[in-house]
């Protein structure tokens, strides 16, 4: 599994990125300075984790054009209510944590999404409970 963090805010995007790795992912993190689109290419993450400002106008056309490319995004946001949560997933993200994460919880999760989409494209049924 290839995730890859964006360094939007920092500390969550650290203390994620550790978890992920001591549980066997691989990881890269991305600074806002650097090209997002080519760190993608490059990359070639399983599922991107956006760690603030949701809904800046480039994040909000980044996640818009992965969901063509199914790549999963994840956000976290430092207010999640119910109708900013409908926004996130109108949107495009898929999943949506509220800050400050639960770290294991979060890690857990994004495992799940990478898992879900695996096990759909092998089967070619999809579904979400």
């Amino acid at each position: 599994m290839k995730v890859l963090l964006t360094l939007t805010d920092v500390e969550p995007a650290v203390r994620l990125n550790a978890a992920l790795e001591k549980d066997g992912a691989d990881t890269a993190l991305v600074s806002p300075m650097d090209d997002m689109r080519g760190a993608i290419k490059r990359e070639k993450p399983n599922i991107i984790v956006i760690t603030g400002a949701l809904l800046d106008p480039p994040h909000t056309q980044l996640v818009r054009s992965l969901l063509w490319d199914e790549v999963p995004v994840v956000g976290l946001a430092e207010v999640l209510d119910e109708e900013s949560e409908r926004r996130f997933k109108e949107i495009g993200y898929v999943e949506v944590y509220a800050k400050p994460i639960v770290v294991d919880e979060t890690a857990t999760g994004i495992k799940r999404i990478v898992d879900r989409r695996r096990l759909q494209n092998e089967t070619g049924l999809s579904g979400e409970s």
